[in-house]
């Protein structure tokens, strides 16, 4: 009898674990969304990558320096990299939480290399917010 029910709750144990792990049809696109961002900057293709944000984009440093806001300061500061052939983002491990994809990055430019965890809070399909957290 003691057998049957470590049974029944290992089986239980299982789905509740499996459950918990399922990730939501929307956290899934909203990682499909990230994970396409990522590949234009790597292909270099900037008016691919810029499509993936709003016009009202907020790009923070960690916790709350507000490095620019709007798609005008948004190439600004972007169009410059994608001047170097040698830029590259590598996803090491990556989060998904409701509106908010977490992606931990190893970039590479032609003068340095650094990590850096990229929170990207979407909105209506398009990366609203950015925030760098750097190591």
């Amino acid at each position: 009898m003691l057998k049957k029910h470590i049974t029944s709750i290992f089986f239980l144990l299982i789905g509740i674990t499996a459950f918990a792990q399922s990730k939501s049809n929307q956290e899934l696109k909203n990682d499909e969304i990230v994970s396409r961002q990522v590949e234009a900057y790597n292909k270099g293709d900037y008016a691919a990558f810029e499509a993936f944000y709003t016009d009202d984009i907020e790009f923070y440093e960690y916790p709350d320096q507000l490095i620019f806001k709007g798609k005008k300061a948004f190439k600004e500061r972007f169009s410059k990299r994608f001047s170097d052939a040698k830029v590259h983002c590598e996803v090491k491990n990556k989060i998904l939480l409701g509106n908010t994809v977490i992606y931990e990055e190893y970039i590479t430019t032609s003068d340095r290399k650094y990590t850096v965890l990229g929170v990207y809070e979407m909105e209506n399909g398009k990366i609203k917010k950015l925030t760098f957290i750097r190591k």
